[in-house]
């Protein structure tokens, strides 16, 4: 079962369903890997296209709250990103993952 295993000895009736759904969302948008924060991690590409924002606020990490706006202007070559890196216990590495609409390769 691995980390589903949490949610199957759920006693309402969807099973654990709701809270599997609930964490991996969340792991998508923002995820604690050890001593690392990952931001955006598995957004949908689709997320990402030209004009889109996403904007996560006060979302709670181990590390503390985080907050974060990636804004899509990838019509002119750029997808730029403000983060709020949480302070009550800092993270060894914040790491940025910016999923193309086009699957194109990102350049820093």
């Amino acid at each position: 079962m691995g980390q589903w295993a949490k949610y199957a000895s759920s006693s309402s009736s969807d099973n654990g369903t709701a809270g599997w759904f609930l964490e991996n969302f969340r792991n998508l948008l923002v995820m604690e890997d050890g001593q690392s924060l990952w931001v955006a991690r598995a957004t949908p590409r689709v997320w990402l296209v030209q004009g889109k924002k996403i904007a996560v606020n006060n979302a709670p990490t181990y590390f503390g709250a985080i907050a974060y706006e990636i804004v899509s202007d990838v019509d002119h070559g750029k997808i730029t990103a403000t983060i709020e890196i949480p302070s009550r216990n800092l993270p060894k590495r914040v790491l940025v993952r910016f999923r193309h609409p086009r699957q194109r390769r990102s350049r820093a």
